[in-house]
Order: structure tokens, then sequence, then C-alpha cells
């Protein structure tokens, strides 16, 4: 609070006594909340060492129960029996609301199966779409630089660059994204002529299973130089398609795939120890 220029004594001697008294104010809370703190940690440090209270579980379940009873107020210890730092309502059977520990878990339990992630509502292009950003945050989650042409003429969804070690120069992958349903078995292809054999030359795909996240697969395409099921490089020879390197989709292919998961091959690529050329 500030007096103009032009206050007089008394209008200005005012504004002086309540800008100290709100300082007063904002220190005395600032300071409680601090010993606040500081009380609150030293309870759950003598908790945990009598063995009162231990760490929640992971999981979006026990999570927002925690978090419910924290917003309202409510001291939450793990358990059973009649200790007397677990909540009256623990001890008596029920949920902080009045419901029953039975009728909270169903409760719980559908909300769960509501956060579960579900891919049955998108069509075709939307899929498509979600595999492709999919799998572009993947690579920018893993600190690398991600490109999309201009042009959508040589079927390249992305350009990863690899930043070099000291001086050295980086590395870029060209990446092709295909997105599959889990669900379905089938088959995904790639024109050759769009999808050359080279060093640098990836094949993103993106499976995606109800109720799961979603996988990612980077396969290169020295994965078809001798093809074995389930890659396949057929050329169509006096027929009207065009040569294409071939994938099956189905339960037992996506087991041989297991190498070819993102997680499984990143170290490598980042290293340049993978694919071997």
């Amino acid at each position: 609070m500030m007096a103009t220029a032009d206050a007089d004594d008394f209008t200005a001697c005012m504004v002086e006594v309540l800008n100290g008294m709100m300082l007063d104010m904002l220190a005395a809370a600032a300071w409680k909340d601090y010993d606040d703190k500081r009380r609150r940690l030293a309870q759950v440090q003598e908790g945990e060492g009598k063995g009162v209270l231990q760490g929640p579980p992971v999981g979006r379940k026990t999570q927002r129960r925690y978090c419910g009873h924290a917003r309202a107020g409510h001291v939450v210890a793990t358990g059973s029996g009649d200790h007397p730092v677990q909540p009256r309502h623990r001890r008596e059977g029920r949920h902080a609301c009045g419901m029953s520990l039975e009728a909270r878990d169903r409760m719980e339990q559908e909300l769960d199966a509501a956060d579960a992630p579900t891919w049955a509502h998108l069509d075709t292009q939307r899929l498509g779409k979600w595999g492709e950003y999919f799998a572009k945050m993947a690579f920018v989650r893993a600190g690398l630089d991600v490109y999309s042409p201009e042009v959508d003429d040589r079927s390249i969804d992305a350009i990863i660059r690899i930043p070099g070690e000291a001086n050295a120069a980086p590395r870029y992958l060209e990446v092709q994204v295909k997105t599959t349903r889990a669900t379905k078995t089938g088959y995904i292809f790639m024109l050759k002529r769009l999808f050359p054999i080279r060093e640098g030359n990836f094949l993103a795909l993106v499976r995606l299973t109800e109720g799961f996240e979603a996988e990612l697969y980077l396969i290169p395409s020295t994965a078809w130089r001798d093809p074995v099921a389930p890659f396949s490089s057929p050329d169509y020879e006096g027929k009207k398609s065009m040569p294409e390197h071939g994938l099956s989709l189905s339960s037992a292919s996506f087991e041989r795939l297991q190498p070819y998961l993102f997680r499984n091959v990143l170290h490598g690529l980042l290293s340049g120890m993978w694919p071997e050329t």
C-alpha cells in the first residue's frame, strides 16, 4: 500500500502502520506454515520408525485414495488393527464419507477402468495420426530433435537428429510410422521405392492394445535384407502390385518383434552400436 505524493501526515502515518501490520501478519503466517511442516515431518518420521506409517503402493487408485484423504484433512495410516494413529473410520470399516470400504473399492475399480487407455473409438485416420505423434514424442522424450517434412511425397513421417560426440557430425534417421490395433491380425507394407534398404531408414510400428499403454517398435530397413517371417519382401513379378516390404501382424509375430521394442534398442541407437550394419 502506498500513499499518494500529496497525502497529509495523518494519511501517510496510517499507511505506514497498515503496511507494517500486514507485513507482520504475512511473516507470522509464513512462520506458522514452516513450523507446521516441521512438526508434521517429525510425526511422519516417528511413525515410520515405529512401523506405523509405510509408503503407499504405487498406482492410480492408491494415489487417488490418499490424495482424497489429504484434501479432506484426514490422517491416513496403512495396515490393520485398532491403532490410535489410524483414523476411526478405518477402524470401523467404512470410508470417511460414510460408505463401506467394499463400496469404495468398487467405485475405485470403476474409476480405474475409466482411466484405462481406449482406442476403439478412433477411426483409421485418427488412429494413424495418433500413432505418428506418439512415435515422434518418444524420440523427443529421449532428448532427440524431431523434424517433420513439409511435403509428404516420400512416405517419411519424421526425421530424427542424433547429435554426434565431441566434434563428430550428427546422424539422421528417416522414419516411416505405421499404427495397428493388437486385436487385429493383418499385414502392413512399405513400397520398396519409398522404403529402400539402407542405413538410417526405419519403420516405427505403434501397437495399440485396449486398456494398455501404446507400444513402440523401431525396426531398421535392414531387417528386410534377408527376410524371415514375419518379414517378407515380395516383388510381384508379372503382376500389377508394386514391389513391397511386408510385415505380418499377429500375437506370434509380436513375440518375435520384442528385440525391436523402442526401450530395448534406444541405448544402442544413441551410442551408434545398433543396428549393426
